[in-house]
């Protein structure tokens, strides 16, 4: 059974790039465009990891990430920071949340593959 990876982005093509590239390595994607419905989702479907963006409307990405890991069902899931802001104090941030990494967006797919990889593993 293939590992499980949830991607909550708001932009359809980095949705459609990087469900591509997983999928092609064996993943099964399941994607959000909302932060709004992201814990609701990681709740039913139970992902192995959750690629995360930063800017979205309605709940950002570190409001989505503290209502994880408030959320008994979906705490340990975890959670890669996945952002086109490159700020230390946003990386800082994601960290300090509870995310298990942070890549800014855009990224060589082998590099987002080997943190994934990474993240899997923990």
């Amino acid at each position: 059974m293939s590992q499980i990876i949830m991607m909550v982005d708001d932009d359809p093509q980095v949705r459609a790039l990087v469900s591509k590239l997983l999928t092609n390595k064996g993943y099964d994607v399941r994607c959000s465009d909302s932060g709004l419905d992201a814990v609701a989702l990681a709740r039913e479907i139970q992902p192995d990891l959750i690629l995360l963006d930063l800017e979205m409307p309605g709940k950002n990405g570190f409001e989505v990430l503290a209502d994880l890991q408030t959320d008994e069902q979906a705490m340990n899931i975890p959670v890669i920071m996945f952002s086109a802001r490159s700020q230390v104090d946003d990386k800082v941030a994601g960290l300090d949340l509870g995310s298990v990494d942070y890549v800014v967006k855009p990224v060589h797919p082998d590099e987002l593959l080997a943190r994934i990889r990474a993240a899997l593993k923990r």
